[in-house]
């Protein structure tokens, strides 16, 4: 059964992993060499985060930028961003990487990775503030939730009557949701 403090500890959780991937991210440096220019290997270009080629992919250059942290007691949390996005008509050919049968792609810059990083940041940060709000109206919104169900099995309960397969099939239904 569904309880108002299930939602709300399902909820907090959420937030919470949400909360510890911006501060992963935010924890994430962007390194250049001494004169100001980057690195030739991609990886060197970051500090607290790595660049790793996906495992499972089609594609045979295919990366991630990868956040990891361990939280004793809670266990691991991690979050990636896709390096290597589909090419567009816009795209640069020169960086354009093309495999037999598949979706032209590019390996992104230094630069492109930190703009999304900061839109990914921004996307958690947003997505917390509309967890929160749900947060604070779900007791409301829940209470007024299991008063319509309420009502609507006792109207079904008056209008078919309870020893119908109608009632008995609702409460059924319900007893494993509500």
């Amino acid at each position: 059964m569904i309880t108002i403090d299930i939602i709300k500890k399902e909820l907090e959780a959420t937030i919470f992993d949400y909360e510890t991937k911006v501060a992963m991210w935010e924890g994430v440096k962007r390194v250049c060499k001494k004169g100001g220019g980057d690195f030739t290997v991609l990886s060197k270009n970051f500090d607290g985060a790595k660049i790793n080629r996906v495992e499972y992919s089609l594609r045979s250059r295919d990366y991630e930028i990868r956040v990891d942290r361990y939280i004793p007691h809670l266990g691991s949390f991690h979050d990636y961003i896709s390096i290597t996005p589909q090419a567009t008509a816009e795209t640069d050919p020169s960086r354009v990487i093309h495999e037999s049968y598949l979706t032209p792609y590019y390996i992104m810059t230094p630069d492109e990775i930190t703009n999304a990083i900061q839109n990914r940041i921004s996307v958690l940060k947003k997505n917390i503030e509309e967890l929160k709000k749900q947060l604070e109206v779900s007791e409301a919104v829940f209470s007024k939730f299991t008063n319509a169900i309420d009502t609507a099995m006792i109207e079904l309960k008056k209008e078919a009557g309870d020893n119908t397969s109608l009632y008995f099939k609702a409460k059924k239904y319900l007893e494993g949701v509500y």
